[in-house]
């Protein structure tokens, strides 16, 4: 039942609302299953517009992209693709509140499929993503610094709301709460869009080429050689 609803929810984000339901088990009654919920998916949610998109998926597209992906039906997430679509699972997961582990379940994710090696990964993540999923015709600065913020949260070099604080109506700690979980909000729905255009285009890996061309002239022709 878990496996079926996170693949709905990578099919029509948003549309699932409840955490729970009852099943029998022979005669030892109802038992609660936990099951991840809208709460638990930030991205698209806050009414602003939103880039990249989300889609609306066939659900039978998304179990039949998901058994065919090498590692699913073992549980585990093998290759860049894999690992991403695990990640995901892992912010699924979490709990509603928990915009942290979020923000770093989710750059693990997006990592997996758009870095290659140890130098220039926010350059890196950030042009391919975008090419992968177009340009940001909003939230364009917010994104390329998604991954300095995601550094800096994780190396402690940013300032940390109380918990109790941030809930309890405190100006200043909301206020970093709020950041963080905007940060999140990007990350997941970044991650959550990129795996459903792998799905949409039935891609169970990524990879990207750097093609060289002649340079052009001031009118325009190429370049002699």
């Amino acid at each position: 039942a878990s496996a079926l609803v996170f693949a709905f929810h990578l099919a029509q984000p948003g549309t699932i609302t409840h955490v729970g339901f009852g099943v029998r088990a022979g005669d030892a009654g109802p038992v609660e299953v936990e099951l991840p919920s809208l709460a638990m998916l930030r991205g698209g949610r806050r009414g602003e517009p939103q880039w990249p998109p989300l889609r609306a998926l066939p659900l039978v597209t998304v179990c039949d992209w998901m058994e065919r992906l090498p590692g699913w039906t073992e549980g585990v997430g093998r290759g860049r693709v894999g690992r991403a679509l695990a990640a995901m699972s892992q912010v699924m997961y979490s709990e509603p509140d928990a915009a942290g582990p979020m923000l770093l379940w989710s750059l693990l994710g997006l990592e997996a499929l758009y870095c290659e090696g140890h130098e220039g990964l926010k350059a890196q993540l950030t042009k391919k993503a975008e090419r992968f999923l177009g340009s940001p015709s909003t939230h364009k600065k917010r994104f390329s610094s998604l991954y300095d913020y995601r550094s800096r949260f994780l190396h402690g070099d940013l300032e940390v709301p109380v918990a109790h604080r941030a809930r309890g109506g405190d100006y200043e700690a909301a206020a970093l709460e709020e950041e963080l979980e905007k940060a999140a909000d990007l990350g997941v729905t970044t991650l959550l869009a990129s795996i459903q255009e792998l799905i949409r285009r039935d891609w169970h890996d990524l990879a990207f080429d750097f093609v060289v061309r002649a340079p052009t002239t001031i009118e325009g022709s190429a370049a002699s050689t």
